[in-house]
């Protein structure tokens, strides 16, 4: 599967606009760990691997490499997982990079998954998805994404193509 995504940081009308043109689905607690792979360095590959907590759940998330310079698009394949994954990673020799956690109001939007975050020592962004089952999937899904951006009070310019721990890392 193939995620599609489009991030900026918020406006001051960011979250009126989302409100007002989506349908609020439900808000959410993540707290994210990212991990480090004892053989690949995962910075150079632009891969990464987290363990996802929210909502009582445990979801193991493996993230491509990005496609493309103006979104977020890449692979990523989702497990549902145990406490147990901790020591296992561990005994692997996965090392935890830094933990990213954030208040999320979710929304649906002209077929998008639209995500209002308040990131712990970030600040807030708005976030775009779209998931692709195919590659030839990608340029229309892409498409639907900047209209939709554009609705926001966006403009191509304004995405970041970062993820929250880069950000977070860039800031040390």
């Amino acid at each position: 599967m193939y995620e599609v995504e489009i991030k900026a940081k918020a406006k001051k009308d960011t979250l009126a606009r989302l409100r007002a043109l989506g349908s609020m689905t439900k808000e959410v607690s993540e707290k994210d760990t990212y991990y480090r792979h004892p053989c690949r360095d995962f910075a150079k590959t632009d891969e990464a691997l987290r363990v996802r907590e929210s909502e009582g759940r445990l979801l193991l998330t493996y993230k491509g490499p990005k496609m493309d310079a103006t979104t977020k698009t890449r692979q990523e394949e989702n497990m549902e997982v145990f406490k147990e994954i901790y020591p296992i990673l561990a005994s692997l020799g996965f090392k935890e990079v830094r933990k990213v956690e954030k208040k999320r109001e979710l929304y649906t939007l002209k077929d998008a998954l639209a995500s209002f975050d308040s990131v712990k020592g970030l600040g807030q962004f708005m976030e775009l998805e779209i998931c692709a089952e195919k590659k030839s999937e990608i340029p229309k899904a892409k498409k639907k994404l900047f209209s939709v951006f554009s609705e926001l009070g966006f403009e191509k310019n304004d995405s970041i193509t970062s993820s929250y721990l880069e950000l977070l890392l860039a800031k040390k």
